[in-house]
């Protein structure tokens, strides 16, 4: 991993920031870190808890497969600062959400900003051991989904955020499924 201050676009304004890029040497690290996580899911599963959250290392595995920046410590000045990393590329924000969990459920914060969400699926049928086999999905997730997706009879999403309110729902069910969206990409953590 290479830590670097680079200078991003964020809101029409140019930002300087360390960021974390990584490197082909850092596939290791990732695979170890993937396996502690699968660890311990499995061990709290063996005590009727829940899978272990998978949200840190998702933002790794995204910005490694996607050469994006993950940011660190930006300086908000005048603008929002709640996105995971920045794609130099498209010199977008980029927001993610991951799961593990057939029965995921999306948190967004009520000021959440960004201009591009992923959303990172890794769940699949654990095998007779319980160990997750690698296998994701990345979708990308139209904006306008989001905002205008219904969070019950009377609020959307949009509205929701303006109450100050965070809206929480199924980005698979709610979006994915409901649109018949196919992910932009697959693979497998262990063939990196």
């Amino acid at each position: 991993m290479i830590t670097e201050n680079k200078k991003m676009i964020i809101e029409g304004k140019e930002v300087s920031s360390d960021v974390s890029i990584f490197e082909d040497k850092d596939k290791q690290k990732i695979m170890e870190i993937f396996e502690l996580w699968d660890e311990l899911s499995i061990k709290l599963t063996e005590l009727n808890c829940r899978r272990a959250n998978f949200t840190e290392i998702s933002e790794v595995i995204f910005c490694y497969v996607f050469n994006c920046w993950r940011t660190n410590n930006i300086k908000k000045n005048d603008f929002h600062t709640s996105f995971d990393c920045y794609n130099p590329k498209t010199k977008k924000t980029v927001q993610l959400k991951a799961t593990s969990s057939i029965n995921e459920l999306s948190s967004f914060g009520p000021k959440s900003v960004w201009e591009e969400l992923y959303f990172m699926d890794f769940y699949n049928e654990p095998n007779n051991k319980g160990k997750n086999n690698g296998n994701v999905k990345i979708y990308f997730i139209p904006n306008e989904e989001i905002y205008t997706c219904k969070m019950n009879k009377k609020e959307t999403f949009r509205d929701q955020q303006k109450r100050g309110v965070r809206p929480r729902f199924s980005i698979r069910k709610k979006i994915i499924e409901h649109l018949n969206l196919e992910p932009i990409g697959e693979f497998n953590i262990y063939k990196l």
